[in-house]
């Protein structure tokens, strides 16, 4: 079948506006394959890659039902593929398609910041919330959700950060508090903020075996989830 999407007016795009696409569905053995056909150039360079597809719920794969997101293949400078329904559908309309957003909360360098009380529930192609990829210090956030998970750009860039009460379902499943590698606890930059400094603590998961409480915690490369504490000279495991 061949069911065209247009925009919500009815009309091809302008060239910034890439909401008009074609929806062609094929029988692909036990799937039904998606196929875009655009009137004009859909300007897609960096596939594979999701989009938001807008389009009756039939036309989409069962995974991608609740959000609309599809990653599709260009196949031409007019048109792309996505995996589609298992079952050839019956609804016929009119609908869009366009590039989702890669991210809620980017930290871009955030330093002596707080970020509470947050659901971040929007539809991305990337991580809820992202920090990392320039200097940061001294950020805390307390009680958000982000169901599409957390991500840092850099490693180094999760030290920097406390979380607590964090999650990607919920508030209480927080994935974060077991991040942190030995190598990656401060200092972690070349500011004054950035060095170790009396009193900061961390979990960590690499912790080596038989290191007892309040003993020195050196190097890493073991798989024991510790609490060090900084005690101005050394980090010791305190729990």
């Amino acid at each position: 079948m061949g069911i065209f999407l247009t925009d919500s007016m009815g009309n091809p795009p302008t060239s910034d506006e890439l909401s008009f696409v074609g929806q062609d569905l094929v029988d692909n053995s036990d799937e039904q394959a998606g196929a875009g056909t655009t009137t004009q150039n859909h300007n897609i360079t960096d596939a594979p890659r999701s989009l938001i597809l807008a389009v009756p719920s039939d036309w989409l794969p069962a995974a991608s039902v609740s959000t609309g997101m599809a990653t599709v293949t260009v196949m031409a400078a007019n048109q792309f593929t996505y995996a589609g329904p298992t079952s050839t559908p019956v609804s016929t309309g009119t609908g869009k398609w366009n590039y989702p957003i890669q991210y809620c909360f980017n930290s871009v360098g955030s330093s002596w910041s707080t970020h509470a009380a947050n659901v971040l529930s929007a539809v991305y192609s990337g991580k809820s919330f992202q920090c990392g990829g320039t200097d940061e210090a001294n950020s805390v956030a307390i009680a958000m959700e982000g169901s599409y998970g957390w991500a840092s750009v850099m490693n180094l860039e999760w030290g920097p950060w406390k979380f607590h009460m964090c999650g990607t379902t919920g508030t209480g499943n927080n994935p974060l508090a077991p991040k942190l590698h030995f190598s990656e606890l401060p200092p972690y930059g070349n500011t004054p903020v950035q060095q170790r400094h009396e009193g900061q603590q961390y979990w960590i998961v690499d912790g080596p075996d038989r290191i007892g409480l309040e003993q020195n915690v050196t190097t890493g490369g073991g798989t024991n989830k510790y609490l060090v504490r900084y005690n101005g000279t050394n980090w010791t495991r305190v729990a």
